[in-house]
């Protein structure tokens, strides 16, 4: 599964607000000056928003637009949505542009609050896998009922004992060919090969064909000197999906 990220992006400037100017003397019919921004905000610290678990399926981009109070210290003192993409998104936004930090303003040279428009965008990011899986079952051959208690081993990684349904996974494997071998008491220990592929997981079921009573009497016949090993039978069938 792939593992789900998101990233987000900035900055879009688009007014300001200023405290009344002082009053100052201005020759008859003449109007006072108005405010000038002679310094806009910088982003200093941003904070990465969480992509709402609840969208996750959709895997949407989506864009939040702001309202942002800076206060003349450079940190946000109010924040208001103007353009919704749902409550989830809205709710992730607000919460990291709360703490996002910015240079002061200045208006007419001095440290000033403002307020801008920014927009807050969603992605969804898709890591690329690296490791691949193998998963599947120890049947006996005919009946296809599940082997319990069967130790599949691949080499230099481990091994794991089958589960009441015949049933064993392996997980974050390094692509590549592997060494599986099949073992119990009462078998010869079996061994394949089967590859791993980087994004895929192999399902493999495994059709063991089980000692007969008739071979165990027969082995029982034989000269104490003599060692005859029978190896069971093995049949694979063997899928990859993505």
């Amino acid at each position: 599964m792939p593992r789900l990220r998101h990233a987000a992006l900035a900055l879009l400037l688009s007014s300001f607000a200023a405290p009344s100017p002082a009053h100052a003397q201005t020759r008859p019919g003449t109007s006072p000056a108005r405010p000038r921004l002679t310094k806009p905000p910088e982003l200093l610290e941003f904070v990465e928003a969480t992509y709402p678990e609840s969208e996750a399926a959709s895997g949407r981009t989506a864009t939040v637009v702001l309202q942002l109070a800076i206060a003349a210290d450079g940190t946000v003192s109010e924040a208001a949505v103007l353009e919704s993409a749902g409550a989830a998104f809205d709710s992730a936004a607000l919460d990291a542009v709360r703490r996002f930090k910015f240079s002061p303003a200045e208006i007419d040279d001095k440290p000033a609050p403002v307020k801008i428009t920014y927009r807050y965008q969603f992605t969804q990011k898709v890591v690329a896998p690296t490791t691949g899986g193998f998963h599947g079952a120890v049947v006996a051959k005919g009946s296809g009922a599940p082997l319990v208690g069967v130790t599949v081993e691949i080499a230099g990684v481990g091994s794991q004992v089958t589960d009441a349904n015949g049933a064993f996974a392996f997980d974050e494997l390094p692509p590549g060919p592997v060494r599986v071998s099949l073992s119990r008491e009462d078998l010869t220990t079996l061994q394949t090969e089967e590859t791993v592929e980087v994004g895929h997981t192999l399902e493999a079921r495994y059709d063991v064909e089980l000692p007969s009573a008739a071979d165990a009497e027969s082995e029982e016949e034989k000269d104490d000197f003599e060692v005859v090993v029978r190896a069971p039978r093995l049949v694979k069938q063997v899928v990859s999906t993505e």
